[in-house]
């Protein structure tokens, strides 16, 4: 539960 929100944000940063 704890990576999958660890891992958007992630992403959503890398993206962004």
């Amino acid at each position: 539960m704890y990576s999958f929100a660890a891992r958007g944000v992630t992403v959503q940063a890398r993206e962004l």
